[in-house]
C-alpha cells in the first residue's frame, strides 16, 4: 500500500500545475492503470480500485500469456505476439460517458489493420463501446460507439508510431468530440462524437492486446502503462505524461517534467535499463538454403528467462520463438543468402550485445 500511495500522491502536484484544486486530485486520477510490469498471471491495477486483469486464456500459464520485456521507463512491460491477451472483468466504472484511454506502444512496422491495443466489449466482428486500435490505416486511432455505429478520431500515420521506439498514444472523448494524441501532441483536429456511448453489447469485458467478439483482432508488439480514465484528458495532462522526448530513438521513456515533477499519474520510476540478457546460440554457422536447428539460451544474471521472445533476423530469415522455463528457444532456420543472422531478445535496447550466425 505504501508503494501504491507513492505512485498516486503526485497527482496532487499535477492538479496544482494545471490550476485545479489540490483536494480534487485523487478523484481525477485514472479509473484503472496497468503498469504491466507484473511477473505472474495477474496484471495489477495500480490505482487500488481492484480492476486487475488476467493474463491469457486461463488462471495458469498458457500460450496466450504476454511475455515480460523492458518498458518505456526501464521497468517492465509486456510483449504480445499476436495471440496474447489480458482480460479485465466488466464493471460499471469502466463504462463512463466521458473518458480517455492511453498506453505506451512499441513495434517496428505496423501490426496490420484493425489491431487492438484496448477494447471495451464487442459487437460481433464490428466494434467495441470504445477502442484504441490501428484502424484501416494501420497507424493508431481511437473511437467510441453508440447503438448504431462507431465515431472515429483523427488517425495517426503508421510511420509516426510503429518505428521501433516507444510512443505514448492517447484518445479522449468529452461527450461531444474525440481527440487523438501521439507523444503528447494532438493529431489533426477533433472529430464529432455520439450523444451517448452504448454499453449494451453481449461481450462486455475489457481486453488489453486484442478484440474478442465473433472474431479476434489481436495486437502484436509491446505495451506498457495502459490506463482508462472516466473523464477526458486535456492537452497539458497528456503532454505531461508523454514527456518531451517520447519516441526519440533509443530513449528509455520520458524524462521528468521541469523541476523534476512527475507526469499525469504515478511517481517517476527509475529510468535505468535492466542489464542486458545473456544470449547464447548453439552454433555459429548455417548451411545455405538448408533448414538448421538452432538452440538459443537466454539468462538474466545467471537465471533462465521464461517466455522471452527470441527473434532471429537476416539473410532472408525472420523467426520468432519464446523461451521455455529453462530459458531455451529452439529455432528452425533456413538462410536464403550469404549474410549474418542476428539473434536478439525482443524488448531489449539495441545497445545490448546480439550474437550472430553466418550462412555459408
Amino acid at each position: 500500500m505504501a508503494a501504491l500511495a507513492r505512485r498516486l500522491i503526485p497527482l496532487a502536484a499535477t492538479a496544482i500545475a494545471l490550476g485545479a484544486p489540490a483536494g480534487a486530485a485523487a478523484a481525477s486520477g485514472p479509473v484503472a492503470l496497468w503498469h504491466l510490469d507484473d511477473r505472474g498471471q495477474v496484471a495489477v491495477d495500480a490505482t487500488g480500485h481492484g480492476l486487475d486483469g488476467t493474463l491469457g486464456d486461463s488462471a495458469g500459464p498458457d500460450s496466450a500469456d504476454p511475455a515480460p520485456v523492458d518498458g518505456h521507463d526501464g521497468r517492465g512491460a509486456m510483449d504480445f505476439d499476436g495471440g496474447d491477451s489480458i482480460a479485465v472483468p466488466d464493471v460499471a466504472a469502466l463504462e463512463p460517458q466521458q473518458l480517455a484511454v492511453e498506453a505506451w506502444v512499441r513495434r517496428l512496422g505496423s501490426p496490420g489493420s484493425w489491431r487492438y491495443v484496448l477494447a471495451k466489449g464487442a459487437i460481433d466482428c464490428d466494434r467495441s463501446s470504445y477502442g484504441l486500435y490501428t484502424g484501416a490505416g494501420r497507424g493508431i486511432a481511437f473511437y467510441v460507439s453508440d447503438a448504431a455505429r462507431y465515431w472515429l478520431s483523427p488517425a495517426a500515420a503508421p510511420q509516426s508510431v510503429w518505428d521501433g521506439s516507444w510512443h505514448h498514444v492517447a484518445g479522449s472523448y468529452d461527450g461531444r468530440s474525440l481527440r487523438l494524441f501521439v507523444d503528447g501532441r494532438e493529431v489533426g483536429a477533433s472529430t464529432p462524437g455520439p450523444a451517448a456511448i452504448a454499453y449494451g453489447s453481449a461481450s462486455k469485458n475489457l481486453w488489453i492486446g486484442t478484440y474478442r467478439g465473433s472474431c479476434d483482432l489481436p495486437f502484436s508488439g509491446d505495451l506498457d502503462d495502459v490506463a482508462v480514465w472516466d473523464r477526458p484528458l486535456n492537452p497539458l495532462e497528456v503532454a505531461a505524461t508523454a514527456g518531451p522526448t517520447a519516441g526519440a530513438p533509443g530513449s528509455g521513456g520520458p524524462p521528468a517534467t521541469s523541476g523534476g515533477a512527475p507526469g499525469a499519474y504515478g511517481s517517476p520510476r527509475s529510468r535505468a535499463r535492466r542489464a542486458c540478457y545473456a544470449v547464447r546460440v548453439s552454433r555459429r554457422t548455417l548451411a545455405l538454403r538448408k533448414r538448421t536447428k538452432v538452440t538459443v539460451i537466454v539468462r538474466d544474471r545467471g537465471r533462465p528467462v521464461y517466455r522471452a521472445a527470441v527473434l532471429a533476423r537476416g539473410a532472408g530469415v525472420r523467426a520468432l520463438r519464446r523461451t521455455t522455463k529453462h530459458g531455451r528457444a529452439r529455432l528452425l532456420l533456413r538462410a536464403r543468402k550469404r549474410a549474418r543472422v542476428k539473434v536478439r531478445v525482443r524488448g531489449q535496447s539495441a545497445r545490448c550485445p546480439a550474437p550472430s550466425l553466418r550462412s555459408r
